[in-house]
């Protein structure tokens, strides 16, 4: 190896050892960590009902998760069902923007079915698929009412729930929606008002029930485009309280005159075996009244807790008159998941314009009853005159989705009861609720040791857990509060004081404490005037703004730290850059033998010679 190979393996030395000092700089005890993105979802956009046939902008928006940005490297497509019976695999067009666009011809009435997927299988590796409906002039709103003729006492909470589907079963989202209650005497209890929609089809509105006893009816109206629809069957009773002067029992009631003769009904109407997981066979026999052969649509809808759980269409052709037609579906339901199911089938003629029959049954498919449950108290002390929030947690560990009763209240050390209330919910299997409630803590409570506690109900099923914590006399709560705050704001001055002994610039922080420091002497002297009212709040505002002045001062000491170790950094560089200019003048003054002006022997040329291996 010549001289000047030997110069260039340590010009690159130099260079590699600069960069490396920048490399394993980690500019004090910063941790920087990029958060990277596992999955992407997809939403549709769309005018849902159209008035007549054309074209249509649609655009689904693809999101990364869990950092809720803009994906632009999905491939959108979509296999559209058409009315007609048609299909077409449609690909979007990428605006670079985290939105897909297509434009689509609708050239026949009917429901159009969209099925979409979005795929990253580049930056994400992921996949996200949905479904969705566009409907074109000839479609009509079905709205059923859920959960109809249910009772509620005064004070509970009523929820009305609509199921709304088009003559095809498929659910439908995003309509507009109004309902209006009335009271048994027929006056507006609300009028109005939007009802909120849940998906797959399903539309609530909840509310106190009134004192006033007797049945209450409502009115739900939906509308898509220039169609919409109303149902005005739904009705919900508050009954009387019992008392035990009431004799009990009751007269019939008289019924109307005549009766209209079916031209059409289902008989023998049966879903076996109904086991989880096994294929139910759905048979019934069909009864035409009618002079002549007809041909009819059956229809089963199953749902579970007011959503389309299966759906299945079975045409029957040429059904003699005055005699019966057995029908069993081709298509088989597989119950997932144990619980109670509501089974309809409807029989309508062949086009769907008559409808003649309809019968439901309500199935009970056993499982696995197995709920776990946990309270968690978010203090174990507090005062009186306050809110005490928990946290309830329950886990469905069997295969049942059912609504279960989920109740809470506190008790005393005597087992008062305190701020009892309780809700219907319903836990998918294998997955958990969290809840947070509050109970307020009476002024008038004596101070000790109380309860938090949670019960579920289903069935013969029963879980219960508790958590306990310390109701303190108010000026005792607070007083402890304070002297733990004041304690906290010494340990920051002292703290500010060495910073600023080191160099580092605290003025501000310095000043928004004296701030703080005046704010805690008025509610000290709250406290020793037991003016107890918005405490609590004050408390908590301080201790958060001392919090921030304490993470301000941290930040401030890592960046005095990273500022001296990117002053190195630089001083480092310029002498490298020197260094650099010097060899190269030097090798260029030995190739033209010329010396660096004013350099004597054993000069700064005659070591770096040395040090090279280019003396003589």
């Amino acid at each position: 190896m010549n001289r000047y190979q030997w110069t260039f393996w340590l010009i690159t030395i130099v260079f590699l050892s600069s960069a490396d000092f920048a490399a394993s700089s980690n500019y004090g005890d910063f941790t920087w960590v990029t958060q990277s993105d596992t999955s992407i979802i997809a939403t549709f956009t769309a005018v849902r009902c159209m008035d007549s046939n054309g074209t249509q902008d649609l655009n689904v928006r693809v999101i990364k998760q869990p950092t809720g940005k803009a994906d632009t490297n999905a491939t959108v497509t979509a296999i559209v069902s058409e009315a007609d019976g048609d299909t077409n695999s449609i690909t979007f067009n990428n605006q670079n923007d985290g939105n897909y666009t297509f434009t689509y011809t609708f050239d026949v009435n009917g429901t159009y079915k969209f099925q979409i997927t979005a795929d990253n299988n580049t930056t994400v590796n992921d996949t996200y698929d949905l479904n969705d409906y566009i409907y074109v002039r000839d479609f009509s709103i079905n709205i059923s009412f859920l959960n109809n003729n249910a009772e509620y006492s005064a004070g509970s909470t009523v929820t009305i729930r609509n199921l709304v589907v088009n003559d095809d079963g498929n659910a439908f989202n995003d309509l507009n929606s109004s309902i209006d209650v009335f009271y048994p005497n027929a006056s507006a209890l609300h009028s109005s008002q939007e009802m909120t929609g849940l998906g797959n089809g399903e539309y609530i509105f909840s509310f106190i029930a009134p004192s006033t006893t007797g049945t209450y009816s409502a009115t739900s109206t939906f509308s898509c485009s220039n169609e919409s629809a109303s149902n005005s069957s739904g009705r919900f009773t508050v009954p009387a309280a019992a008392s035990p002067q009431d004799p009990g029992g009751g007269g019939g009631g008289g019924g109307g005159g005549g009766s209209v003769k079916l031209k059409a009904s289902i008989k023998d109407f049966s879903l076996e075996p109904l086991e989880l997981g096994a294929p139910v066979i759905v048979s019934l026999s069909v009864l035409n009244e009618m002079m002549t052969k007809k041909d009819f649509l059956v229809k089963l809808e199953i749902l579970k807790e007011g959503k389309l759980e299966f759906y299945s269409e079975q045409l029957v052709l040429d059904v003699v008159r005055k005699k019966t037609e057995e029908v069993i579906f081709a298509e088989k339901w597989v119950p997932k998941i144990a619980g109670t199911y509501v089974a309809t089938v409807t029989l309508l003629s062949s086009d769907k314009k008559v409808n003649y029959y309809s019968e439901t049954l309500k199935l009970d498919i056993e499982g696995n009853l197995r709920y776990d449950l946990e309270i968690i108290c978010s203090k174990d002390e507090i005062t009186s005159g306050l809110p005490y929030y928990f946290n309830i947690i329950a886990y469905n560990l069997g295969d049942y989705y059912e609504d279960v009763e989920l109740s809470w209240w506190l008790e005393d050390e005597k087992q008062q009861k305190i701020g009892f209330a309780s809700v219907p919910v319903a836990i998918t299997p294998e997955k958990s609720l969290t809840r947070m409630v509050l109970i307020f803590i009476p002024t008038n409570i004596s101070p000790g040791v109380y309860t938090a506690r949670t019960r579920l109900v289903l069935k013969d099923v029963t879980r219960d857990s508790f958590c306990s914590f310390l109701v303190r006399a108010p000026e005792d709560y607070y007083s402890e509060l304070l002297s733990e705050l004041e304690h906290q704001i010494q340990g920051l001055e002292e703290d500010l004081k060495t910073k600023k002994e080191q160099g580092v610039v605290v003025d501000y922080i310095v000043e928004e404490l004296n701030e703080l420091k005046e704010k805690y002497l008025l509610i000290k002297e709250k406290v020793n005037s037991a003016e107890y009212a918005d405490l609590d709040r004050d408390i908590t505002d301080l201790f958060a703004e001392l919090n921030d002045l304490r993470d301000l001062s941290e930040k401030l000491e890592k960046e005095a730290a990273i500022d001296i170790r990117a002053m190195l950094f630089s001083l480092q560089t310029f002498l490298v850059a020197i260094f650099l200019i010097t060899i190269i003048t030097l090798l260029y003054g030995r190739r033209k033998g010329i010396r660096i002006k004013g350099v004597k022997k054993f000069s700064l040329e005659k070591k770096i010679e040395k040090l090279l291996g280019l003396d003589d």
